[in-house]
């Protein structure tokens, strides 16, 4: 159980970033902008009113989308945070079991000592789950030993050496 013989194969504290792309949006709402600006000195028919307002609507569409991510993200983190700090986890250790993969459609499954998961494909979590980004760590048969908050798996560790 000595956290130096382990090695963290995924930790939600390092595998997300909770804060907004400011640089991103402004680089967007900009283009926006302009684009809008130039709509209106281009368009000499028709009311110009319709035209600021598509003017003003589509830059706060396109920002909305990542503003509500990321408090989403940060909501969840700031819970998980809470929960860890106090105390209000599991460690589940043991091999992976009933190892079932996923696909698009359908939850990659396993149980580890009597703990079930089922991890949703495109799920926006900054617990561990099947994407792109995070990658697949967990192997069938694979001894493990995962720190789970609420049912999520915010760490997973591996033994250090070989298994």
């Amino acid at each position: 159980m000595d956290s130096l013989r382990y090695n963290v194969l995924f930790d939600f504290t390092m595998a997300h970033q909770t804060g907004f792309h400011w640089p991103g949006a402004i680089t967007i709402v900009a283009f926006v902008l302009l684009v809008g600006c130039l709509g209106l000195a281009l368009s000499s028919k028709g009311p110009r009113r319709h035209a600021l307002l598509v003017f003003m609507a589509v830059p706060g569409l396109l920002v909305a989308k990542p503003l509500l991510r990321s408090a989403l993200t940060y909501s969840e983190h700031r819970t998980i945070a809470s929960q860890l700090a106090k105390g209000s986890y599991t460690i589940v250790e043991g091999r992976v079991e009933d190892f079932v993969f996923g696909d698009s459609h359908a939850p990659e499954t396993f149980t580890v000592a009597g703990h079930a998961y089922s991890l949703r494909p495109a799920v926006l979590s900054i617990a561990y789950h099947v994407d792109p980004a995070t990658g697949r760590v967990i192997r069938p048969g694979q001894d493990v030993r995962i720190t789970d908050v609420d049912g999520k798996i915010v760490r997973i560790e591996v033994p250090a050496g070989p298994q």
